[in-house]
């Protein structure tokens, strides 16, 4: 089922049935993460494109190559340092008091996206 209010449709996981459910689970279980991903469930939607694409990628999923991929590519990732925020900053916001005591005032922020790197070199 889909919500006709998504710029996406896709087939919720609660509502996959026969082939599509039974893929589902195959796909938690050999990446080994919960829920099934938007690109798996707007697939589904397409007649034939689920079990076409994990048929395809699933050798190289179950082979583990994907989770050590990304683990290396999250090694490499060097997040900038962000300034430390004043505290007349934070108890403006009413955060200084709900921080424990020596707490960073460092915090995480959406910035633009790093620079594009070379692509990975498959021995």
């Amino acid at each position: 089922m889909t919500n006709a209010a998504d710029p996406v449709p896709a087939l919720a996981e609660a509502d996959a049935t026969g082939d599509i459910k039974a893929i589902y689970q195959d796909i938690r279980a050999i990446t080994g993460v919960g829920v099934v991903n938007l690109v798996w469930r707007r697939l589904a939607m397409t007649e034939g494109a689920l079990p076409f694409a994990w048929a395809a990628v699933r050798p190289v999923y179950a082979s583990g190559r994907i989770a050590a991929e990304g683990r290396a590519f999250r090694r490499q990732i060097k997040p900038p340092l962000l300034p430390l925020l004043p505290k007349s900053a934070l108890a403006a916001a009413g955060v200084l008091d709900a921080a424990p005591p020596g707490a960073g005032r460092r915090l995480a922020t959406v910035s633009s996206p790093p620079p594009p790197r070379p692509p990975p070199k498959w021995g």
